[in-house]
């Protein structure tokens, strides 16, 4: 069973925001908001979460390959957690990594979470 992390004393946690880091810019540089906070540097995350299995908490998308592209991860949405359903497992589909057979793509069983509902 994979442990998740709960939200203190309330619905709602806040977490570091995995795609600008904390920072609030633009990983890439240029100006600009976080497209995945709005600046903030951090993100509220609904119950307990897990990191990102299919961009390992990076918030960005990665190739195969392990090259970034300038995308905030589809399954996350750059957050680089995801809220879970309660007691989880890893997804036997994908081996607990979130890709699916196609690596540029999420699992299909679990949606790239890298855990499935116990």
């Amino acid at each position: 069973m994979v442990q998740s992390k709960a939200a203190e004393e309330s619905s709602w946690a806040e977490v570091k925001c995995g795609y600008c880091q904390g920072k609030g810019n633009n990983r890439w540089g240029g100006s600009g908001k976080c497209p995945a906070c709005g600046g903030k540097g951090v993100n509220h995350v609904g119950g307990p979460y897990v990191v990102c299995a299919f961009c390992r908490g990076s918030g960005v998308h990665q190739d195969a390959r392990g090259f970034y592209k300038r995308l905030t991860c589809a399954t996350c949405s750059g957050k680089g957690v995801v809220a879970v359903p309660g007691p989880v497992r890893s997804c036997s589909a994908c081996g607990g990594s979130g890709r699916g057979q196609i690596r540029d793509l999420s699992c299909t069983v679990c949606s790239g979470r890298g855990v499935v509902a116990a």
